[in-house]
């Protein structure tokens, strides 16, 4: 995961919703420099997984988020909820309307295969 939220808010959010131990990567404003729209946060989460950043699939619901994997070079997919539904965004390779929308390998092979839309 990586947010540009502060760790503690991350932290508490993910073992309030008890999904922590399902990460093995957290990464938050607290470990970069400058967050999303730049990359950094994304590059810092890859080089922890040691996956090539042109390896991974981001799963984002900020227009800044999405232009944060793009410049990472990495796969977006765009999942925007009430709030960012109607905001401008980059070209991405997949927009979904939730997160279950489509089973995960179905979402990848889309992904691969150059993105298909909603």
């Amino acid at each position: 995961m990586a947010s540009s939220s502060s760790c503690r808010w991350v932290e508490g959010w993910l073992r309030r919703h008890g999904i922590r131990e399902l990460l093995d990567v957290v990464v938050a404003r607290d470990d970069v420099t400058r967050v999303k729209p730049d990359p950094e946060l994304f590059l810092l989460a890859a080089r922890r997984l040691d996956v090539a950043p042109e390896r991974s699939v981001v799963f984002e619901d900020s227009p800044n988020g999405m232009r944060a994997a793009l410049a990472a070079g990495m796969h977006c997919v765009a999942v925007p909820n009430a709030l960012t539904r109607d905001l401008d965004r980059p070209e991405v390779d997949l927009v979904m309307d939730s997160l279950d929308a489509r089973p995960l390998s179905e979402v990848l092979d889309a992904v691969r295969a150059g993105g298909a839309g909603a």
